[in-house]
């Protein structure tokens, strides 16, 4: 699941990627956008979502808000245990949505400027 969380997030403009608490971390610039996390439960993809669609990505019994980053916009989504399970379009699409929010103008411009369906 790290290759292909690192493949989708790398892709975008600008990004980096440092350890938080102990999981990889993707950054646009000094912003963090996403991170995959090994819960006992099993992998989690934490995202930035835009509070307006919060409310219908909450209908998804896969996803909910965390303990301490919800209040601040985040949200997770459960993986599952088989990474030929994920639905990686899915998850594409939430990370550049919150790379969106997070972004500088430049880096979005960058991205819009690219061709490609993860735009």
């Amino acid at each position: 699941m790290l290759a292909e969380m690192r493949d989708i997030c790398l892709a975008l403009p600008e990004v980096s990627e440092i350890e938080t608490f102990g999981s990889p971390t993707w950054q646009a610039g000094r912003k963090s956008f996403a991170s995959l996390w090994n819960h006992e439960a099993g992998p989690e993809f934490s995202f930035k979502a835009d509070p307006i669609e919060s409310a219908a990505l909450l209908e998804d019994e896969r996803i909910y808000v965390p303990k301490y980053t919800g209040h601040c916009g985040w949200l997770n989504l459960s993986l599952g245990d088989d990474p030929d399970e994920v639905d990686w379009d899915e998850v594409a699409d939430l990370v550049v949505g919150s790379y969106r929010i997070q972004a500088l103008k430049r880096m979005l411009a960058a991205l819009d400027a690219r061709p490609g369906p993860r735009n």
